[in-house]
């Protein structure tokens, strides 16, 4: 059998589940949208009678807006079962999700994250005065739960260690008994 021929079928499953929990998540955005914009508040009524009026529906409907008018996501249900059950069969497949898979999920509300609908994205650089570039991150808001992602953008990742140049510079004592030459070392004779 191939490399990955085991669990060929697990990772199938795990794309598809992905593929679906995202549709549905920006179906559903679009979905509340149209509902917030074609409701109106009706004007306020000069009666003292209405005075104690608690809110309707529609009231409760454009409420939902923040000050720049972008809707708050309201993904709730299927969305974020599929991006839940994804993540286990994936865990107990034992079955590796995809880099930018796993980015694309909120870690605490398991929402999927698309850009400018369900997740805010800013470039945050906390270095002084941001004069280095490699400290850039890359700051990815839920709009569900609040939850924060950072991703490094800038920066190289480290070599592993037996790849890195020049580890530990020894003394030459250090080099002596690292040989076995001279040296006063534990337990000899």
């Amino acid at each position: 059998m191939s490399k990955g021929a085991k669990s060929r079928h697990l990772q199938a499953r795990v794309t598809f589940l992905d593929r679906a929990a995202k549709l549905l998540a920006a179906q559903q955005f679009t979905a509340s949208i149209n509902v917030v914009r074609s409701t109106k508040i009706p004007d306020a009524p000069n009666n003292a009678a209405h005075a104690n009026h608690t809110g309707t529906l529609q009231d409760t409907a454009t409420t939902d807006t923040t000050a720049n008018d972008t809707p708050q996501s309201t993904n709730t249900g299927l969305p974020l079962l599929l991006s839940s059950h994804m993540r286990t069969v994936a865990k107990r497949g034992q079955v590796r999700i995809a880099q930018d898979v796993k980015r694309s999920i909120c870690k605490i509300c398991s929402t999927p994250l698309i850009e400018n609908k369900t997740s805010s994205t800013r470039i945050e650089n906390t270095s002084t005065g941001e004069r280095k570039a490699h400290a850039d991150v890359k700051v990815v808001e839920c709009l569900n739960c609040g939850g924060v992602k950072r991703f490094p953008i800038g920066a190289r990742r480290q070599a592993k260690r037996s790849q890195r140049k020049d580890r530990k510079v020894l003394t030459e004592g250090q080099a002596k008994i690292a040989k076995g030459g001279e040296g006063k070392g534990i337990g000899r004779g």
